[in-house]
């Protein structure tokens, strides 16, 4: 029996491992090029950033890496979640899933897929609790306290969430008697909100990133906090619509064969995502005008520029994602959100510098559209 389990689990392993090897070519590449961008957009604006976040004091900063490992805590418990879902309920194919299905004793199957959950738990919280304890970051009893409720509320929920996947189809919502890119439009925003789970969590995400920039913006946050949480509301945004993407592409050739040409499929995510960024600017810009109603009678005209510039950094990455979404492997969504939101830093630092920055997003649009052209039919 402890013969059967070991190999059971030295096979899960070797998968994990083999899975690995192939794409470690890919992997790499992509990481030196992040590595790249990422060192030459801090040896770029190096001194720009230095003197915005001096000002900051320490209590702030030490706020700020609380908050990003209660937030790591809480992915963590998620993700976790999610995993010992897919593995009891058989959720994803597994070595487990297999050896099942060939008439392995269930003792055997069930002692290793208990060691694989726990093994993952290890692994998980022990990286987490080594980055705490290698960068020595205070957390308060009641902070602590706090986030190890929430985290095991998150875990628990996660589970129940993702314990089964629904087998039944909601009534397709297609209106008759109309064009097909608005059709095509409406209904991947109906998909994104109803049915795609993790564009459900990325559009939650975007909600909580939201509620966090209100309350700072209220406790009077300098500007570059707020507009790197705005950069970040269009980033979640934009992960939302990649994960959309990542679903459709799959089953393109129904579109395909319906007559639906690279420009009209370019041009339904180019309005989804033109939509989305004009209700994140119309947000932002209500919420910070919101939070200051006292002060504006006074000072109008400098509260509307200054939140109107941060509003415009929402928007940067939801408008250039449709030009980007074709250029490498758009099945891939980390490769999209990679490209995006390295390119994006770009273009939000630079609106953040000059407002009129923004012109270069139209620019990029331009040329990367005509970069991308006819790759649907390849996709």
């Amino acid at each position: 029996m402890w013969n059967r389990l070991f190999f059971l689990y030295l096979a899960e392993i070797k998968g994990k491992l083999r899975r690995l090897r192939y794409d470690l070519a890919h992997e790499i590449v992509l990481i030196f090029c992040s590595l790249v961008v990422l060192t030459l957009f801090s040896y770029v604006f190096h001194d720009f950033l230095f003197d915005e976040l001096k000002h900051l004091d320490e209590a702030f900063f030490a706020a700020a890496v609380g908050t990003g490992t209660v937030i790591l805590f809480l992915l963590m418990s998620l993700a976790l979640g999610r995993k010992t879902a897919a593995h009891i309920y058989g959720a994803t194919p597994s070595w487990h899933n297999f050896s099942v299905s060939l008439g392995e004793l269930p003792s055997i199957s069930t002692a290793q897929r208990i060691i694989l959950l726990v093994v993952e738990h290890l692994v998980g919280w022990g990286c987490l609790l080594a980055i705490v304890r290698f960068k020595r970051i205070a957390l308060s009893p009641t902070v602590l306290a706090t986030t190890v409720a929430l985290s095991l509320s998150v875990w628990v929920g996660a589970f129940f969430y993702f314990r089964k996947q629904s087998t039944t189809s909601p009534r397709p919502l297609i209106p008759t008697g109309r064009k097909p890119i608005p059709v095509m439009t409406r209904w991947r925003y109906f998909t994104m909100v109803k049915r795609n789970r993790t564009s459900r969590l990325c559009l939650g995400g975007v909600a909580l990133l939201g509620v966090m920039w209100l309350i700072l913006d209220l406790r009077s946050a300098p500007p570059v906090v707020l507009g790197f949480l705005a950069f970040l509301l269009g980033l979640g945004v934009t992960f939302a619509v990649a994960f959309q993407l990542a679903d459709d592409l799959p089953a393109c050739w129904l579109e395909k064969n319906a007559g639906i040409s690279h420009s009209d499929f370019v041009k339904t995510y180019d309005d989804l995502c033109r939509g989305l960024a004009i209700g994140l600017f119309c947000l932002v810009l209500s919420l910070g005008l919101g939070s200051h109603l006292q002060e504006l009678p006074k000072n109008s005209t400098a509260l509307f520029l200054q939140h109107a510039q941060v509003a415009l950094m929402a928007t940067v990455s939801p408008l250039i994602f449709p030009s980007l979404m074709l250029q490498i492997e758009g099945r891939k969504p980390i490769v999209q959100l990679l490209t995006t939101m390295l390119l994006g830093l770009f273009l939000a630092t630079a609106v953040y510098v000059n407002p009129l920055a923004f012109l270069l997003v139209f620019l990029l649009r331009h040329f990367a559209f005509d970069a991308q052209k006819e790759r649907f039919y390849r996709a």
